[in-house]
């Protein structure tokens, strides 16, 4: 085959990788690779190839070769990075990191590695932010930059610089997936739940293998099931106040003291689930949809989380004006025991849900 249909090919796997089908250009790359080994240009298309497909141990194999055949290649130490990263090797994908600076000082790809690779590790130092800063001085025009910087400061608990660098790279470029889906996890930060699953639901719709983005739409639904949850621990509380007479101790007070305090508890959750669901869009009205349907974890917690309410109102019904006294200590119970027992059933779905994304 000639040199130029392997240049063809060579176009075809940048286009594929460019169109987020990594599985597609590895294809057309080991066609490549099959007649020429040592074909650099293929083995660092292929490091970016198998990193895009989530395959680290591949994209470390690419980058080694490459590196064997160019020792110091900035975007062969890059790969390295970010695959030693992948695997939890950090000591290394530190040293192949601060190795791409050195090897490319002036470039912002090297730098916005090297903070990535710093906060993979768990933490913010001041290498990060001194590689972050200096990336966005030498391409302020790259939304990248700008969301590094915002990352790390994230990290460093400084939400509103991070919320004024993600701005900055949505000002650059209005569409970046990483600088909406992080300008939202400062809102989620923040226990806004709303402004946060609008964007997660946004993002998915517009890009639905966007596993970043459904990651997190499943963290901020976890959030937001279980603060609603808290908040009934307010009307439980009440309820079992009731019964003990302290907002009244005739049988007619008793029983519009509960009946107040179920009317409230049931429209509280109905108030705040139906600003959740709108807040959300149809992007998080379908995510919820099929997961009622395809998970029964997540539908029992569903369920779990009216039943509280129901019971207050259980509560109120079946106890008549004419009966005086606390109300029977099971049936105060009951509500709670429903809050714990769908809150544990929301966490064991939130985890399962999480180990299965990529």
């Amino acid at each position: 085959m000639s040199d130029t249909e392997s240049h063809a090919e060579r176009d075809q796997a940048v286009a594929l990788i460019d169109a987020d089908r990594p599985l597609d250009a590895i294809r057309v790359l080991s066609r490549v690779l099959a007649r020429e080994p040592d074909d650099v240009v293929a083995l660092d298309l292929m490091g970016l190839a198998q990193r895009g497909a989530g395959r680290p141990r591949d994209a470390l194999a690419a980058a080694t070769r490459l590196l064997s055949l160019i020792p110091g290649h900035p975007s062969a130490l890059r790969t390295a990075a970010r695959s030693h990263s992948a695997l939890g090797e950090h000591d290394l994908a530190h040293e192949a990191a601060v190795a791409g600076v050195r090897s490319a000082p002036d470039d912002p790809d090297g730098l916005i590695t090297l903070a990535d690779v710093v906060l993979g590790a768990g933490s913010a130092t001041p290498e990060a932010l001194w590689a972050a800063e200096k990336a966005v001085r030498i391409a302020p025009w790259a939304s990248a930059t700008h969301v590094t910087l915002g990352n790390v400061q994230r990290r460093s608990k400084e939400p509103a610089k991070a919320r004024a660098s993600y701005l900055q790279a949505l000002t650059i470029d209005p569409h970046s997936e990483a600088a909406r889906n992080n300008l939202a996890l400062v809102d989620l930060d923040a226990n806004r739940t709303q402004s946060a699953v609008r964007i997660f639901g946004q993002l998915l719709r517009e890009n639905p293998r966007y596993t970043v983005a459904h990651r997190n739409l499943v963290i901020a639904v976890t959030v937001a099931f279980r603060n609603i949850r808290l908040f009934l621990i307010g009307p439980y509380i009440a309820m079992v106040l009731v019964g003990f007479g302290l907002f009244g101790s005739t049988p007619t007070q008793q029983y519009t003291g509960r009946w107040t305090v179920a009317l409230l508890s049931v429209a509280a959750v109905l108030l705040y689930t139906g600003r959740f669901l709108r807040a959300g869009g149809p992007g998080l009205r379908r995510f919820l949809g099929a997961t009622f349907r395809s998970s029964a974890l997540f539908a029992v917690s569903t369920v779990l989380l009216f039943v509280a309410p129901a019971l207050f109102v259980f509560q109120a019904a079946s106890t008549p004006v004419s009966s005086a006294g606390p109300s029977p200590s099971t049936g105060q119970s009951l509500p709670v025991i429903a809050l714990i027992i769908g809150n544990l059933v929301l966490r064991s779905w939130s985890k399962r849900t999480l180990a299965t994304l990529p």
